[in-house]
């Protein structure tokens, strides 16, 4: 039962399932809009920080299990984990709905957070961020451990915040979502990377988090490694939106 709030009785208040404190029953359609928009930004939060943290961790596993030098030491994992992901991550919180939010049908009850596709998403984003990073890695390790560590360790910052651009949207293709519609995202994205050069080229964190200065060659190998992430699955979403 509804009941209203302001003109409602208190008996039908305390009776009914829901009460309108505006007496409009619009503000219900909102309602559910909301809950769904809040649904949707967990969900999409939840699934970027597993697929980077799968990366992550699944580039540091084979590197064990190879024999390898540690492809990360563990002040650049809590990096990662606390200052690099947490940011991106807390602004897709705040993402707006999706265009079709309301055309979509009422999900079950009981449906979990990851599902099937969640779990494909993860074994796709995170294969590729971990077998990246190790590949550079291991590229560079004829040259210098620390250099290794400090390109493989920024490689897996860049795809992450490159990848927080995919789960803006499960199903449109960025530039549909549109490049400015949160600027709490972009600002978090330019905000981590520029941490990230400061990580590299400051003397004082350098000594922290184990890293050398970068040239451009290195820079330029990371972009060309971590854009294929970003364009491969707009051209997914684009074909699958148009068939």
């Amino acid at each position: 039962g509804i009941a209203m709030g302001i003109r409602g009785t208190d008996v039908a208040k305390s009776a009914s399932d829901l009460v309108l404190s505006d007496d409009n029953f619009a503000s219900i359609v909102g309602a559910i809009e909301e809950g769904r928009r809040q649904y949707d930004n967990i969900r999409k939060s939840v699934t970027y920080l597993l697929s980077s943290n799968i990366g992550e961790t699944l580039a540091v596993f084979v590197s064990i299990l190879c024999g390898l030098p540690l492809i990360l030491i563990p002040v650049q994992i809590l990096w990662i984990n606390l200052v690099t992901d947490s940011v991106t991550a807390l602004s897709l919180s705040v993402e707006k709905a999706e265009k079709n939010i309301m055309q979509e049908p009422p999900r079950p009850i009981n449906q979990t957070i990851l599902d099937k596709s969640a779990f494909m998403i993860l074994s796709i984003y995170g294969g590729y961020i971990g077998l990246a990073a190790l590949v550079i890695f291991i590229f560079y390790l004829d040259t210098s451990y620390q250099l290794a560590n400090t390109v493989a360790f920024t490689t897996l910052v860049i795809l992450s915040n490159l990848l927080v651009l995919n789960f803006r949207s499960f199903d449109r293709p960025l530039y549909k979502v549109g490049f400015l519609a949160n600027p709490y995202l972009l600002l978090a994205v330019i905000s981590t990377i520029g941490m990230q050069l400061a990580v590299v080229y400051t003397p004082f964190l350098q000594d922290i988090l184990n890293t050398v200065p970068m040239a451009k060659a290195d820079w330029a190998l990371i972009l060309s490694v971590s854009l294929p992430l970003l364009i491969a699955s707009d051209l997914y979403k684009a074909f699958k939106s148009k068939y």
